[in-house]
């Protein structure tokens, strides 16, 4: 429960950080060059949301693994459920390595796009994983 609420914290602070301040330190990770521009800071955004989306699913198939014999008594589906997403989890993560490869080689908007792509099919992933652990009210 503490994680979720942590969950939910930094997505609130990553979206409400924008509001705040919207430039990169010089020279830094996310910064193609010395001057930073929009597109790095994009960059950085979409990159930060898409590790902490890829955690919180990772969280939930490890939550899974760990406590497998308690929540099968609980519900067998957990499991089939988390089964059916671990692929398309993994495959989404590996896609977004690729894209992300590229994006860095040539920084642009072209390139950037499909990390925008690959985020918005990994988020629902993360969202059925996260949902999978719910326990329905008898």
């Amino acid at each position: 429960m503490k994680k979720l609420i942590l969950l939910i914290s930094l997505l609130a602070c990553l979206f409400l950080l924008p509001a705040c301040h919207t430039t990169l330190a010089p020279g830094g990770a996310y910064s193609g060059t010395n001057a930073p521009t929009s597109l790095d800071y994009a960059f950085y955004q979409v990159d930060a949301a898409f590790a902490l989306s890829y955690d919180a699913c990772d969280t939930a198939f490890n939550f899974e693994r760990n406590n497998r014999a308690m929540l099968w008594k609980l519900n067998p589906d957990i499991k089939h459920t988390l089964d059916s997403i671990r692929p398309r989890a993994v495959q989404a993560a590996q896609k977004y390595a690729v894209a992300r490869a590229a994006f860095e080689a040539n920084q642009n908007q072209v390139n950037l796009d499909p990390l925008v792509r690959l985020l918005a099919e990994f988020q629902p992933l993360t969202a059925q994983a996260q949902a999978a652990l719910t326990i329905p009210k008898p």
